[in-house]
């Protein structure tokens, strides 16, 4: 489903490269998970629609829609 879930005995603020660093995947500007992201690359990522400059200092809030999306610079955004 795409759909990730957290319990926690208390509240608290998660946010997303920790739980990246629970999977044991790296989350950064240079690479997400097995994908190196170079010089010809743009990274966005989105929040519910709208896009964000936060990728592993993200806080997540239940219910949020989160796209991390990589392509080409050059690549045509409507293929």
């Amino acid at each position: 489903t795409g759909k990730i879930h957290l319990e926690f005995p208390v509240a608290q603020d998660v946010r997303l490269g920790q739980f990246f660093e629970v999977w044991r995947q790296p989350l950064s500007r240079s690479q997400v998970l097995d994908r190196a992201i170079g010089p010809d690359d743009v990274l966005r990522v989105t929040v519910n629609g709208t896009e964000t400059a936060e990728l592993e200092n993200l806080l997540l809030h239940d219910g949020d829609d989160i796209h991390i999306e990589i392509r080409k610079k050059n690549a045509d955004v409507g293929s």
